[in-house]
């Protein structure tokens, strides 16, 4: 599957009105977020941003979210893979996240499953959250 992840300056640049909806309603606008638009064969199909911590072992997965019509194509998982090659590629020990249900019909239990199935852990010590230990990376570019 060939994902294109392009980075977004603002939420008007998607052309998807579920993506461009949804990214209006958490882009966080902090100088240490950044959100991207998600591609594949040309469709818009998903929509990710993430909370780049200086000096933090973690990046922070902060949203997460596929197009309702691509959902359980395997497009969440592969951007958990390019997700941990990002923190890998940045210098960051871990992926965190917070799993929030933000689709219809899915529930909490269920989307943390989805994680643990995808390597991630309870983090110590945070209710709620999750962690995934990526590998040690070749450059720290923070």
């Amino acid at each position: 599957m060939k994902l294109e992840v392009v980075e977004l300056n603002s939420a008007s640049e998607i052309s998807s009105a579920e993506l461009r909806e949804r990214a209006a309603q958490s882009v966080p606008g902090l100088e240490i977020s950044r959100s991207y638009i998600v591609r594949m064969s040309g469709n818009e199909v998903a929509f990710v941003s993430y909370d780049l911590i200086p000096d933090d072992e973690n990046l922070v997965l902060y949203e997460l979210f596929v197009a309702s019509r691509f959902l359980r194509q395997g497009i969440g998982s592969e951007l958990i893979r390019h997700s941990v090659g990002m923190a890998t590629k940045l210098g960051y020990r871990q992926l965190f996240v917070r799993p929030k249900p933000l689709a219809k019909g899915i529930a909490q239990e269920e989307l943390v499953c989805w994680y643990v199935r995808r390597g991630f852990v309870p983090a110590p010590a945070q209710p709620g959250a999750y962690i995934k230990v990526v590998p040690e990376g070749e450059s720290n570019q923070r």
